[in-house]
């Protein structure tokens, strides 16, 4: 089954909102570098919806605000996500924004229930992740749904470029 369109909405899905980010990752001793341990678990706190395999830094880091930076994280599905740091303070407070690659869902999980609602005439609960890891921002997405008689399926929702559509997704019932 095709998606109808009744909103006529294309979402650009963001690619990074932790921005606003404090996380105090501390001047280190008298050499005022930032603790990598700290920004690495800041990252990976912030990597919400997906499993973190690997975080890369420069090797030097030194607490200076204003300076910026790019960090490289590995998702578990071998895609790599740019990050990029700002510091905010010479204390090690940042902002982290997640570039190309990392795309939050949450933007089209209400308008998707509705046009599904629409489509089956029944009250619809979708379950996304609340982010996912795709290659140049290209592929899919996929949600579990049930409706209000309890019957169950899998939405499929492509992204082409950054942009999810309800022209372009498929229902799959799983009976």
């Amino acid at each position: 089954m095709i998606g109808r369109r009744i909103f006529g909405r294309t979402w650009t899905l963001v690619t990074a909102t932790a921005v606003g980010l404090a996380a105090w990752l501390g001047a280190v001793g008298c050499s005022k570098s930032l603790d990598r341990d700290k920004l690495t678990a800041a990252i990976r706190d912030q990597a919400q919806g997906i499993t973190v395999s690997s975080v890369q830094c420069p090797p030097e880091l030194p607490a200076q605000a204003g300076q910026r930076f790019q960090c490289i994280v590995t998702a578990e599905n071998g895609v790599d996500i740019v990050v990029d740091v700002e510091q905010t303070d010479e204390q090690g407070s940042v902002q982290l924004q997640f570039g190309k690659g990392y795309l939050l869902t949450e933007n089209i999980v209400a308008d998707l229930e509705a046009d599904i609602e629409f489509n089956r005439e029944a009250d619809v609960t979708l379950t996304c992740p609340p982010a996912v890891a795709l290659p140049a921002n290209t592929g899919t997405i996929t949600c579990d749904g049930k409706d209000q008689g309890g019957d169950r399926f899998a939405v499929t929702i492509r992204v082409e470029d950054g942009k999810a559509s309800l022209d372009d997704y498929t229902i799959t019932e799983l009976g």
